[in-house]
């Protein structure tokens, strides 16, 4: 798949992901991606700088996609604390932990080509719409034949009544 989708297994599920060089791909292939700017980083003081040099990872990163016919660039910013994964201690996980600017780029890359071509990345299957939490254990349930208030049980181990009360630590599928 020339690394453009992989397979990820979160909680004992595989699931599917395009990847950002995936994305670019199916912008590309619209005939009107006119590339982008290199990816900036900021501290939790907003100085955006071309790279990011402190040892604690970023707050935020942000790149502009350019599309043809269009004025202005589209941006995409990708918060830490909104993109991290963590592992079951609250640590980030894998590359989160080893290259954090490199994986909250690619988080705002991903979100700018999204945002930048939604219709080339609906017709290639890419779900273009962020979900809450909320929403994704709803889905979840579904998908799984349950009664989302039983899953919302299982998942939390009955801390929570409702798939409202849930935060990012319980989705099954991230």
């Amino acid at each position: 798949f020339a690394g453009e989708v992989i397979g990820v297994v979160y909680k004992g599920r595989l699931s599917i992901q395009v990847t950002v060089a995936g994305l670019r791909t199916i912008a590309e292939r619209s005939g009107l991606y006119d590339g982008q700017d290199p990816p900036q980083w900021c501290g939790t003081d907003g100085q955006w700088a071309e790279v990011w040099f402190a040892e604690d990872p970023p707050a935020a990163a942000r790149v502009a996609v350019y599309r043809k016919g269009s004025s202005r660039p589209v941006v995409g910013i990708a918060r830490w604390a909104s993109f991290v994964k963590l592992d079951e201690r609250g640590k980030p996980r894998d590359l989160w932990k080893s290259m954090p600017d490199v994986m909250l780029a690619k988080c705002a890359e991903s979100q700018a080509l999204k945002r930048a071509f939604p219709d080339a990345m609906a017709e290639a299957g890419v779900p273009t719409r962020e979900f809450s939490t909320a929403q994704v254990v709803a889905m979840e349930a579904r998908a799984a034949g349950l009664d989302h208030h039983e899953l919302v049980a299982e998942v939390t181990g009955g801390r929570a009544g409702s798939a409202r009360e849930t935060d990012e630590a319980d989705a099954l599928v991230v």
